[in-house]
């Protein structure tokens, strides 16, 4: 691998020195205008466990991503291509062994100086971590009302502007209060 980002295509010049993207973890990449991936960095090749080989062959962005949301990610490409501004869309990526994770993707249309579409540059961002933590947070909130839902005391929660926002059954049979 040339310093592992890699060109893909000779025919179109290369809008980005390959070595300023080495050092970020994130993925970056350029398309052709029909979605063939043309240049990726160590992070893309590392995450999806590719090697220049195998893009050497051909892998179009949309293969990258689960049948399910492929859809979508057309129509987000599609709106890149127009050159419309899109923000980060979540999508479920395929590694080539087959294996998913969930990441975040945008790209931008980059034009020659003649204002003629030439490729995108896009970026895409791993979020398994941040999707573990959601599940963990949700897990030890399920077990937060377990406990306070069933503990034998009555508990009331009030906030920072004095009002009461979160009471359990107990306090609701001494009190008379109900969460409604």
């Amino acid at each position: 691998m040339q310093k592992s980002a890699q060109k893909l295509s000779s025919s179109k010049p290369l809008i980005i020195d390959p070595q300023v993207l080495e050092p970020l973890r994130e993925m970056v990449f350029t398309l052709d205008r029909r979605g063939n991936v043309e240049l990726a960095n160590q992070a893309a090749f590392k995450i999806f466990g590719y090697i220049k080989r195998d893009l050497d062959k051909g892998i179009n962005i949309l293969d990258l991503i689960t049948p399910k949301e492929k859809n979508k990610a057309k129509n987000h490409f599609n709106k890149i291509i127009k050159g419309k501004k899109v923000k980060f869309s979540p999508y479920t990526a395929l590694k080539k062994d087959g294996s998913t994770f969930p990441i975040l993707v945008n790209g931008k249309l980059i034009c020659d100086s003649r204002g003629k579409p030439q490729n995108i540059i896009g970026v895409a961002i791993d979020i398994t971590d941040y999707k573990n933590l959601e599940e963990k947070l949700k897990e030890v909130e399920k077990e937060y009302k377990t406990v306070f839902d069933t503990n034998g005391s009555a508990i009331a929660i009030i906030n920072k502007e004095d009002t009461i926002s979160m009471i359990n059954p107990e306090f609701e049979k001494l009190s008379g209060y109900s969460k409604r």
